[in-house]
């Protein structure tokens, strides 16, 4: 659902910020990914849906901004613009969220406390943050995309002087790797998204055996490292 400004809406929305399929495996190092990332950004809206809340998908296509930072920024005051005062927002990449996730952030809004969901990579899987903490300058400023980004946005509600609460951590798909021990080490997730998960790993070995045909071991051409970290 993309934003109508016309329109008068309610008081807390979810923001899906998130790109596409196909530009996220320009970013994350997973073969085939686009069709792993369609099914994770359906399991998101699934779960959004639920909800009952108001929601927005923002891709590539609505977000505005040179950097990430202001590309979310812009996102979330978009939302508030519309007349929203609460807003929560999550990406597309980890398939352990849940409807009740996202209703445990509404219920902390509405308690007057912003909310994070940490991932175990160092960033957050769920932010809700309520109108009156949000000053879109310096969060678009702080150090999105790296390791400290759970961190510095908890040192930013110290600094606006704000109430915050942080929700149970969960595992979001940066590599194969996150995705290896997602489909084989966590039972949160559908029985249907862990196979899903698993056959990404299949196709990853299938690859690389066939790789390893073409280049011989030790050339130094082809490295399977996973995904770098992205910087800000």
């Amino acid at each position: 659902m993309k934003p109508q400004r016309h329109i008068k809406t309610a008081s807390t929305a979810i923001l899906v910020f998130a790109l596409s399929a196909e530009e996220e495996t320009k970013h994350k190092s997973i073969f085939d990914g686009a069709r792993l990332f369609e099914a994770l950004t359906a399991h998101t809206l699934a779960e959004v849906k639920k909800t009952g809340l108001p929601h927005y998908l923002f891709t590539e296509k609505e977000q505005r901004g040179n950097s990430f930072g202001e590309r979310f920024a812009h996102a979330i005051q978009s939302l508030f613009d519309l007349g929203h005062d609460k807003v929560i927002t999550v990406g597309n990449d980890s398939p352990q969220l849940k409807a009740r996730h996202l209703l445990a952030a509404k219920d902390c809004l509405d308690g007057g406390k912003n909310v994070l969901g940490p991932s175990n990579d160092g960033g957050f899987y769920l932010m809700g943050i309520q109108h009156c903490a949000f000053d879109s300058k310096t969060f678009s400023k702080l150090p999105w995309q790296t390791r400290n980004a759970y961190r510095e946005t908890l040192f930013y509600f110290d600094r606006k002087g704000v109430d915050h609460v942080s929700l149970c951590a969960l595992t979001d798909i940066d590599s194969l790797v996150d995705v290896t021990v997602l489909a084989y080490s966590i039972k949160s997730i559908s029985r249907a998204m862990r196979h899903l998960l698993a056959s990404f790993i299949q196709i990853e070995n299938v690859f690389l055996y066939f790789l390893k045909k073409i280049i011989p071991i030790g050339t130094g051409v082809y490295h399977n490292k996973g995904s770098p970290l992205v910087g800000v």
